[in-house]
């Protein structure tokens, strides 16, 4: 008689056709198939070590993670430098400043001690540097690695909140995306400037972009040439041009997220000439080498 493996093919094997040795090889090799293969690493010992030395490795391993995750830090936050500076232009992206409010504002998010208090206003005439400073502010943000480009909205007000209240049926989508979640920091440039025609609809947008902020806890951003007087305690005053544009509700909640120590006034003199000079130097310099 043929093996039963031979048999397979050509025949139907049953109980009653298949020997007892026969059957303890087909068990035999179905036990074989099943049994899971695991590797012979040979004999293995268990190491002990003592809880000083465990701990001496983990710090160890910690260090060397923290100093892997620094080094990623520190790439990722050049990529961002690079986006943002495209993003903004070279004039904007290479704005510094050392004034000790917007100093200590970049202080208190690195710290998470700002809150509402991380918010500015920069006021005054045309040209004494308010987006200059208030691009040196955002700007040190990208350095620090405390936000990406993503997460900060720049533009004019003619811009961001000009098309949302002339937006029509698609309002409320614009004015859903300008409040994306991803949004953290926005600063609303040229506050004043913007033409509308419809006074209660731009009052509007400004009181639901100030109110969203304030609820989240997030940062605005902000430069004006409207006249306002400040009192003794350096607050805003009551009543002013700001207030009536923005309209009053959404000036007391910006007055509020601001507070005190949040308005800056950067100057008297009107600095673009001597920027325009200055960029008018450097490129006869470049041309003539």
């Amino acid at each position: 008689m043929k093996p039963w493996y031979d048999r397979l093919d050509m025949e139907n094997v049953t109980p009653s056709n298949v020997t007892h040795e026969e059957r303890q090889q087909i068990l035999e090799a179905i036990a074989k198939r099943r049994k899971p293969q695991v590797p012979d690493f040979g004999v293995r010992t268990k190491q002990v070590v003592s809880n000083e030395e465990y701990q001496r490795r983990m710090i160890v391993e910690m260090k060397r993670d923290a100093a892997d995750a620094e080094v990623q830090r520190k790439a990722r936050i050049q990529t961002y430098i690079k986006q943002w500076r495209k993003a903004v232009g070279e004039r904007f992206g290479s704005a510094t400043t050392d004034n000790p409010i917007i100093l200590d504002k970049i202080q208190r998010i690195k710290a998470g001690t700002g809150g509402h208090r991380t918010s500015l206003v920069l006021a005054g005439d045309l040209g004494i540097g308010k987006t200059w400073s208030a691009y040196a502010y955002l700007n040190e943000m990208i350095k620090q690695g405390l936000y990406n480009p993503a997460e900060i909205v720049h533009d004019t007000e003619a811009s961001v909140l000009g098309r949302i209240a002339s937006g029509g049926f698609k309002r409320d989508e614009l004015f859903e995306k300008l409040c994306d979640p991803m949004h953290k920091v926005f600063f609303i440039d040229d506050v004043g400037q913007a033409h509308y025609y419809d006074e209660a609809r731009r009052q509007s947008v400004w009181f639901e972009l100030i109110n969203h902020i304030y609820a989240n806890d997030l940062i605005l951003v902000m430069t004006t040439n409207k006249k306002f007087k400040v009192n003794t305690q350096g607050r805003f005053s009551e009543q002013n041009s700001l207030m009536n544009w923005m309209g009053d509700a959404a000036f007391d909640r910006m007055r509020n997220i601001v507070g005190n120590d949040g308005l800056i006034v950067p100057g008297s003199v009107n600095q673009r000439p001597q920027v325009f000079k200055d960029r008018d130097d450097k490129t006869d310099t470049s041309s003539s080498k």
